[in-house]
């Protein structure tokens, strides 16, 4: 079967990390796997490079969106590789920036081959874009399917604690003045990964350290060396899937809002943006240490995730014969 990835990134380097050992696989959205079933699997950068004049032309338009949708829309992208998207006989969009293009074309009847669509929380309030997500048989809604995690890469490995608690991720949806009240009176030491936006606003406890842009390798490591993993995020947002997957393949005992996006796998729950609850449980937790293994986690992994995509992908392809 010819498969044909979009990303909202670039992916070509990316994928040189993951053969190298120096990234998860997880960032390829399962096109490696897809591969080693047999499948052709092919994904373009084309649309990033800065030679794309397609790109600034649409950029008025892209701003809109986001504005108005909160999601990305790269038009550009879908029109710069139509060609490449008609000889597929299925699409991949890993997300709603790089998916609703795509569907958009579909919807003016530019574009015929059928398309996955993943994503794990749009809001679908715009009635336009309602029509462009409930095509009939040619688009698949993934958002009640867990992500998969490389469990090759994160895996348990017992070392030497650095951290009593360490929290990653640095999307809009993280909740990291929550966590810094309930843990600034903590004789604890806890360590972030963000990017510098979370914390616009936020007084710093003295007992967290902060980290911008860091290798996955340093993520695993911080993992690693936590006593415990905490996944803060806000009340009715999709954020945290990954990161909260990620800490469980490590064998880490894990603390998460308690919100319908993260009630994937058996945690330690806290009412989102409630501090006093949160600093109850990491007492508890630190007081009764638990430790969480991967022996089960190979339902989330991502060779798992990208056998999920080809049992959706057959019944489509069997309709259309």
């Amino acid at each position: 079967m010819n498969i044909f990835y979009l990303y909202s990134q670039p992916r070509s380097n990316w994928e040189k990390q993951v053969k190298a050992g120096r990234m998860p696989d997880h960032v390829l959205y399962g096109l490696n796997w897809l591969r080693q079933f047999g499948h052709h699997v092919g994904y373009s950068d084309a649309a990033f490079s800065q030679f794309n004049l397609l790109k600034w032309l649409v950029s008025p338009l892209q701003r809109w969106f986001l504005h108005h949708h909160g999601v990305g829309f790269q038009l550009d992208q879908a029109l710069l590789l139509l060609p490449q998207l008609r000889q597929a006989d299925f699409i991949v969009t890993t997300n709603d920036s790089c998916g609703l293009p795509v569907a958009f074309l579909k919807w003016l009847g530019l574009l015929k081959t059928p398309q996955v669509y993943y994503h794990i929380g749009f809001n679908r309030s715009s009635k336009f874009l309602k029509k462009l997500i409930k095509q009939p048989k040619v688009l698949i809604d993934f958002k009640t399917t867990p992500p998969g995690v490389d469990i090759k890469f994160f895996h348990p490995k017992k070392v030497k604690f650095k951290y009593d608690i360490v929290s990653v991720g640095r999307d809009i949806g993280r909740d990291y003045m929550t966590l810094f009240q309930a843990i600034k009176d903590l004789p604890i030491k806890v360590k972030v990964i963000c990017d510098p936006k979370n914390l616009i606003g936020l007084n710093i406890p003295a007992n967290v350290s902060i980290d911008y842009s860091v290798s996955y390798l340093k993520v695993r490591q911080a993992y690693r060396g936590s006593k415990m993993v905490i996944i803060p995020t806000k009340k009715n947002t999709v954020s945290g899937q990954i990161s909260l997957l990620e800490a469980l393949a490590c064998g880490k005992p894990v603390i998460a809002a308690q919100t319908p996006a993260l009630n994937i796998a058996p945690v330690i729950f806290y009412q989102p943006q409630n501090a006093a609850q949160l600093k109850f449980k990491i007492q508890q937790l630190l007081k009764n240490p638990l430790r969480q293994f991967s022996s089960s986690m190979s339902h989330f992994s991502s060779k798992n995730f990208a056998s999920q995509i080809i049992s959706e992908i057959h019944p489509i392809t069997n309709k259309l014969r």
